[in-house]
Order: C-alpha cells, then sequence, then structure tokens
C-alpha cells in the first residue's frame, strides 16, 4: 500500500480539466491503432487517448484476448486517482504533449483555479 493509497481521490474540476488535453490530442496526434480490424495511423477520441496515456503513465501493458479474437488493453482507472496521481498525470500529459508538439487549446491551458470558475454552480438544497 502506497501514501497516495490514502489520498483523498480526485476532484471533478481535475477531470474536467483532463478531457480538453486529450481532446487536443486526439486532434493533432495520430497513432497507430485498428478500426475495423485493420490497422490504421490516424487520429483517435479523446477516450482512446486516455487508455494509451494512462497506460504510458501506469507503465503498464497489461491486455487481454478480446471476445472475438482481438486484443483489448487494460489500463488503470482514473477514476480511482488520488488527488496527488491525478496532478501527476496532468503533468505526465503536459510533458508528453510538449514531446509531440501539442498545441494545447485555451480550455487545456486552463488553471484548476479557472477550470472551477467555470464550473456549473450547484444550487443549494
Amino acid at each position: 500500500m502506497s501514501y497516495d493509497d490514502f489520498d483523498i481521490k480526485r476532484t471533478s474540476d481535475q477531470n474536467r480539466k483532463m478531457w480538453p488535453m486529450l481532446t487536443d490530442f486526439s486532434k493533432q496526434k495520430k497513432w497507430p491503432h485498428t478500426r475495423n480490424g485493420n490497422w490504421i495511423i490516424d487520429f483517435m477520441p479523446p477516450g482512446a487517448w486516455k487508455a494509451v496515456l494512462t497506460a504510458a503513465f501506469e507503465n503498464e501493458t497489461s491486455m487481454a484476448q478480446g471476445v472475438n479474437g482481438g486484443v483489448v488493453m487494460i489500463g488503470a482507472s482514473t477514476s480511482s486517482y488520488g488527488i496527488r496521481k491525478f496532478c501527476n498525470l496532468i503533468e505526465f500529459l503536459y510533458a508528453q504533449g510538449s514531446e509531440w508538439e501539442i498545441v494545447w487549446s485555451e480550455k487545456s491551458n486552463q488553471s484548476l483555479e479557472d477550470v472551477r470558475a467555470a464550473a456549473p454552480k450547484r444550487k443549494a438544497a
């Protein structure tokens, strides 16, 4: 068990910050993947980038055989990350994006404080 196991769960603001970053990857970086059973090099949706980059962040390349004979990547679930680990993931995304010359969108460049300020406000009960 690590110290991060006792960390408070990641925030919704952190999650809202991650998705524009993944969208930036999806619009700018082509990557080898399969489509309809055939290997291609093309843009992938943000959810696919989440799986690829989370696996890289975890230094994890676990796979399982798919039900119909394909291969399925088994990655970590970011919903189980604590605040510190999620901050490290966001820093990892920035570092990888910088290496690949990703141009960050305005939403990706927002600080967590800006993300929090832009979030819909909950009404008091």
